[in-house]
């Protein structure tokens, strides 16, 4: 370990390979080795068969059928005759692979594997500019891995499951409409095909105007949902 630090920082000084060898008199291929790793070697005992090994195959059989079997009975399955705690400490090794995964057991999320979305209504009003108060539903996302909570108001673009209220005569059974006032200014329908793509409108002429976006799902047939995802705003068309 300590040749290994003092091989790489004579390296980085400039000391030719060769000088470091003869001064800390080792081989230069060594010398070489060091220089190009990028972690101190490490000994690594090869594993080597024990008296449990020929018993291995035939004691995970028996665990996979039944995970909690007792040793003492697993012993005598495969006709151990040695040292029971010595089988015993080897059965409790292979144990955990063979018993199915718990349903209350805790998950463990790496970085960007899950997030949580929830649309939050705080109980009291906002008040606005114009002098009015609304009730102003927050967009909180939580990281499964960091469960660090971020939460943004939202007061121009609402989702919405019942869009009767909102749009009169929905323009499909399926479809996502964009409402303004009242009225269907957008609208679009899916290709009964549930792979995603991109889909734009341009809303120039709709600037300064307050928007529903709302999601119609009322249809029961063979196709009788609706997917959509990543409603994004921008000076661009979506790629």
């Amino acid at each position: 370990m300590e040749d290994w630090a003092l091989i790489r920082r004579l390296a980085a000084e400039g000391v030719p390979k060769a000088q470091i060898a003869r001064r800390l008199g080792i081989a230069r291929g060594t010398v070489i080795s060091a220089v190009k790793s990028d972690a101190p070697p490490m000994y690594v005992r090869k594993p080597s068969e024990t008296s449990f090994t020929v018993f291995e195959p035939r004691v995970r059989e028996l665990l996979k059928q039944t995970p909690d079997m007792p040793a003492t009975v697993l012993a005598e399955r495969v006709g151990w005759t040695g040292s029971i705690r010595w089988f015993r400490d080897n059965v409790n090794r292979l144990r955990p692979e063979h018993r199915p995964v718990g349903p209350a057991d805790r998950l463990v999320w790496e970085p960007g594997d899950a997030a949580q979305c929830d649309l939050w209504f705080p109980p009291r009003k906002i008040p606005l500019e114009d002098g009015t108060s609304k009730l102003l539903p927050v967009l909180v996302l939580a990281p499964a891995h960091s469960r660090f909570t971020l939460g943004r108001m939202v007061d121009q673009v609402v989702l919405s499951s019942v869009p009767d209220a909102l749009v009169g005569e929905p323009d499909d059974q399926t479809s996502v409409n964009l409402v303004v006032n009242g009225t269907v200014v957008r609208t679009m329908a899916g290709q009964n095909s549930e792979q995603l793509s991109w889909q734009t409108w341009d809303v120039k002429d709709l600037a300064g105007q307050t928007a529903r976006l709302v999601v119609v799902d009322n249809n029961t047939g063979s196709w009788g949902h609706i997917l959509a995802d990543q409603v994004t705003v921008s000076d661009r068309p979506a790629a």
